[in-house]
């Protein structure tokens, strides 16, 4: 009996410092070819330098200047990229350590018990597995967390790619038109959609305006006659996942009034609908115009940006979506 205990306690120990002593392959990630603080250390060392060269032929020579400010944006953002895949292989690691732990002290004990035949053997090794389960119970709070982590972190990849498409359509502005303080500025919103604060304000977002979607649905069910709610729900939801969705319809014409790669090109008159509705333009001529860019770059609190982006559009949709009746008072 004393020989079981001894057993049953070493399988133990060893068990949890396998597992808390790092021997945990699936959450650490693959070695770099250079530490990241020797990568961070080059960027910054190349940056003075092309900044300095930016400077001086940014009147001169801008086609110079342009190329040199792509090189700037383009080493800032896979710095930013290093930094995040640090941070989000962090947060993924804390919550899988302490419960891929404790799970296979439990599982090794339990095991263990089914290997000795004397009841009273089996019996010390079962309770020490539900002990080690009852640890555990401590934990319960961090499962629920860890599934929370996961959807931030997906809303904080979204968020980080199209915020990425956006810079990369303007960096084939010319400096005047994108100088590199924008290109700085947009930089920074990339990398602060890489935070878990905005990774949670943006997924509360997003899940709010799912969930008016959902509320408003159902009550347009509900108020339907009996025939129409079946095909109030099928105009809802995608009945044939592989059948591609229709392409929005867009101007006939690239808009001759566009600044901006996305004004010209991807702007729709249903866009155009929405940014009228939520920045309550009195005149609505269902087009681009002067008033309409204005009014949706003060709305937005970019009043010095040239023109309205993907993810100005976007911001500007999601409001639309979260309107109540009445919103500009009429």
């Amino acid at each position: 009996m004393r020989s079981v205990l001894h057993f049953a306690k070493l399988l133990l120990v060893l068990t949890l410092s396998l597992a808390m002593a790092g021997c945990l392959p699936s959450t650490r990630t693959p070695e770099r070819l250079y530490p990241v603080v020797a990568e961070m250390d080059v960027v910054r060392t190349t940056q003075e330098e092309l900044v300095n060269r930016y400077n001086m032929s940014v009147f001169s020579a801008p086609s110079q200047a342009r190329l040199i400010r792509n090189e700037i944006i383009a080493q800032r953002m896979y710095a930013v990229d290093v930094q995040y895949t640090e941070y989000e292989s962090a947060l993924t690691r804390e919550g899988q350590e302490v419960n891929f732990a404790t799970l296979t002290a439990a599982g090794a004990l339990g095991t263990a018990s089914t290997l000795f035949t004397p009841v009273v053997t089996k019996s010390v090794l079962s309770g020490l597995s539900t002990a080690t389960l009852a640890g555990k119970g401590h934990y319960d709070s961090e499962i629920l967390m860890a599934q929370t982590i996961r959807t931030i972190q997906k809303q904080m990849r979204a968020s980080r790619n199209l915020i990425a498409s956006n810079i990369s359509a303007k960096l084939i502005q010319s400096v005047t038109e994108y100088p590199l303080s924008a290109a700085l500025s947009d930089v920074e919103d990339y990398y602060n959609a890489g935070t878990l604060t905005t990774g949670v304000i943006d997924t509360s977002t997003t899940v709010g305006i799912k969930e008016d979607a959902s509320k408003a649905l159902k009550q347009e069910v509900t108020l339907a006659s009996p025939e129409r709610r079946a095909a109030i729900i099928r105009a809802a939801t995608i009945d044939d996942a592989t059948v591609p969705m229709v392409k929005p319809q867009g101007f006939d014409r690239e808009n001759p009034n566009g600044k901006t790669e996305f004004e010209k090109k991807r702007l729709t008159p249903a866009r155009v609908q929405e940014m009228e509705e939520v920045v309550c333009l009195k005149v609505r001529t269902g087009t681009l115009t002067p008033q309409l860019r204005a009014a949706v770059l003060h709305h937005l609190n970019k009043p010095n940006a040239i023109g309205i982006n993907d993810v100005d559009a976007q911001r500007i949709t999601k409001e639309f979506r979260a309107l109540k009746t009445g919103h500009c008072g009429t």
